[in-house]
């Protein structure tokens, strides 16, 4: 008889509801069983189709974990309104806020469900594991980037505003590949090439070698593979971030979405780091490639685009985003569309550029008058390699 997890498939690793938060506070959904996690921060608890649990568990034993996928249900408080959320994983107990930071409100849902997403497009943590190894996938490190766990994946959440009651709670939603020791040993077989490469025309290439500890893959060397939370010097890992203009813009000139003076930006610009949409790259030891990009423009909103050291991008002043016709939404379909249960995936990056050897931001413009606080979003994508030395 066939081993169980034989063959790479996508189940279920986590499926947890959030039925309270409290405002301003952060939340880290539950590990395991049928009764709700309730603390000062708010009440989560794994989702139940009436009385049965969807999973028993985000935690494994004996197993290894690659969550390739996201789904984010917004939450709808019950006074109908659509409250502001941030997620992002808690792997093993480790934060990666700093790397993923990603909104799951109603109106900027960056995950939504395939079913209810205009073009059906989808975007994923990155290939399973065992499937790019059975494909001889070129660029392996770069390429599956789910996140890599042994213990539990954990969810945590963030609200402004907050919310007492739901008539829609917050449901977060991770799939992937799951695999039994049999099956590590079996894809550790093929060995693992950690080699990788990237360019971009225009910027500078860039090169590297993943190591795993001891050279091969283990059991105790699986989180160290790209997307996990014990990998050595190098280290991979899917990049998302979400941020809007914490303060009203001026009503010309552009809008720098970060707070870094050394990328133009200014002091309170955006609301935190894991916010910022500047990066100061120049010392060489970090290299993100940007895979996707979107705005959501607010009233007022002229341009959006990128400023590369001092080079505007593209053709030197951006391009047209206003509230009536946008070319790279993600979200809710409002105002392009009228159904308010549908969403725009996360866009292909209209900019082809890689943070690397120079500093790099993305920007908005008003049209003439300021565009309120809050009021226009920008989300990226991308895929973030730290060397630790510069190369």
């Amino acid at each position: 008889m066939a081993q169980p997890y034989a063959y790479p498939m996508k189940q279920v690793l986590a499926d947890v509801l959030i039925t309270s938060l409290t405002a301003g506070a952060t939340h880290t959904t539950p590990i395991s069983g049928s009764s709700s996690t309730s603390d000062t921060s708010g009440t989560s608890q794994i989702t139940k189709i009436g009385s049965q649990n969807v999973i028993n568990s985000t935690a494994l034993s004996g197993l290894f974990g690659d969550a390739t996928d996201l789904i984010l249900v917004p939450p709808i408080a019950s006074d109908n309104t659509f409250p502001d959320v941030l997620v992002w994983p808690y792997l093993d107990g480790i934060d990666l806020g700093d790397r993923m930071t990603i909104d799951a409100s109603a109106n900027g849902n960056m995950f939504p469900n395939i079913a209810n997403t205009v073009g059906q497009r989808h975007v994923s943590f990155g290939m399973m594991y065992r499937e790019a190894v059975r494909k001889g996938v070129r660029n392996l490190p770069m390429v599956a980037t789910g996140l890599k766990y042994s213990r539990q994946l954990q969810w945590r959440v963030t609200s402004v505003a907050g919310w007492a009651t739901t008539d829609q709670p917050l449901r977060i939603i991770a799939l992937g590949d799951l695999l039994d020791a049999q099956a590590l040993t079996t894809v550790a077989a093929a060995g693992y090439n950690g080699s990788f490469s990237d360019s971009v025309p225009g910027f500078p290439a860039f090169a590297g070698n993943h190591q795993l500890p001891g050279g091969q893959l283990t059991a105790g060397t699986w989180t160290a593979l790209s997307g996990g939370n014990a990998q050595g010097a190098t280290k991979i890992h899917r990049f998302f971030r979400t941020s809007s203009n914490a303060v009203a813009t001026s009503g010309s000139g552009i809008f720098v979405m970060s707070n870094q003076t050394a990328v133009q930006g200014a002091s309170g610009n955006v609301a935190s780091d894991v916010q910022d949409l500047g990066f100061d790259y120049v010392d060489g030891t970090k290299y993100l490639r940007f895979l996707e990009a979107g705005i959501r423009p607010g009233a007022n909103n002229a341009l959006w685009g990128l400023k590369v050291n001092d080079t505007i991008l593209p053709a030197g002043q951006g391009i047209v985003a206003t509230a009536g016709v946008n070319l790279w939404p993600y979200g809710n379909v409002q105002p392009q569309l009228p159904g308010s249960d549908l969403y725009y995936a996360l866009p292909k990056n209209p900019f082809p550029v890689a943070a690397y050897r120079n500093k790099l931001a993305f920007f908005i413009q008003a049209d003439g008058t300021a565009v309120a606080t809050g009021d226009t979003s920008i989300a990226v994508g991308g895929v973030l390699v730290e060397t630790g030395l510069a190369a």
